[in-house]
């Protein structure tokens, strides 16, 4: 039998890990990116807009899945990287580290709307998504977790339009 001295110590030493792991995720810093203006307006008409979104999508390789100019609606799905996923997305320390993450998918809605003869309107949101295993009363499944996006997805498509607009 262990003496009571070495079972406090032991629990000690748990709890002290426990805390060290909690705190430890709790205080890491979230990386800083450039707040998300999620509409910006141009000094260009629609249609030079619309060309250059599409021709920025093009050039990067995005997945353009839905591009309607009558409406001004430009979709497009992206896979994005377990390595990659921590810049797109701000996740708590608990789903960072705590799960199975299998895939991550964002879904980006591109909306241009003529504001003038002469200037347009672009909003852009994303809604990204990851798939993790979860494991309850001995059953495997997969569970999909809508994650908060960074903003830096949303900067980097309307950077591509604006380097099209030059």
């Amino acid at each position: 039998m262990k003496s009571p001295h070495r079972i406090s110590t032991i629990i000690f030493l748990q709890l002290s890990l426990l805390y060290s792991l909690t705190t430890g995720c709790a205080t890491t810093a979230q990386r800083v990116v450039t707040p998300l203006r999620e509409v910006r307006n141009y000094d260009s008409t629609y249609d030079q807009v619309w060309n250059a979104a599409i021709k920025g999508l093009l050039a990067s390789d995005q997945k353009i899945i839905l591009s309607e100019k009558d409406s001004g609606v430009i979709k497009v799905d992206r896979k994005l990287s377990q390595e990659e996923i921590w810049n797109y997305a701000n996740l708590d320390g608990w789903n960072k580290f705590w799960n199975t993450w299998k895939s991550f998918y964002a879904e980006t809605n591109l909306v241009i709307q003529p504001i003038s003869s002469h200037s347009s309107g672009v909003r852009i949101n994303s809604q990204i998504t990851g798939i993790y295993e979860k494991l309850e009363a001995n059953w495997r499944f997969d569970t999909e977790y809508r994650l908060i996006s960074s903003g830096k997805m949303e900067n980097e498509y309307f950077d591509l339009l604006e380097k099209e607009l030059r």
